[in-house]
């Protein structure tokens, strides 16, 4: 973690979309600093509109406009699911006032929405597709 002008921002290691009970443990201590919380994460904790937008845009090829439902979780999405340290993590998330939004990527493609009543999390397209987002803290 490094704190910027007041603002803490950590950023924890979810290559495979799980947490560990390690990067659990070393969010609490963040927790105790008592600051906002910006959470950089390479995988985002993906959501039901998320993984059916993921889906309209990478598996239906040509349909991308089409109105399609999502299939079944996979990969990530199942993972964390089954996961229950990610799990547990990923509620304790929702619940924490400091948490002030969530920086990820990791699906190709821009997306947001509202992950808690004090944080939205913003997934950000890749570079290679001209994806990118700017987002500013006031």
């Amino acid at each position: 973690s490094t704190v910027v002008r007041g603002v803490n921002f950590v950023f924890v290691n979810d290559v495979f979309g799980t947490v560990t009970a390690d990067t659990a443990e070393r969010f609490e201590q963040e927790v105790r600093k008592g600051l906002p919380i910006v959470l950089c994460m390479h995988v985002p904790i993906i959501t039901p509109a998320m993984w059916q937008a993921s889906e309209k845009f990478w598996r239906y090829n040509g349909k991308r406009f089409a109105s399609v439902g999502a299939s079944a979780p996979r990969g990530d999405y199942l993972r964390q699911q089954k996961d229950p340290v990610t799990r547990d993590f990923i509620a304790r998330l929702r619940r924490e006032p400091l948490l002030a939004c969530l920086l990820t990527g990791h699906l190709h493609l821009n997306f947001q929405e509202r992950f808690s009543p004090t944080a939205v999390q913003y997934v950000v397209g890749g570079n290679f597709m001209f994806g990118g987002e700017e987002i500013l803290f006031t």
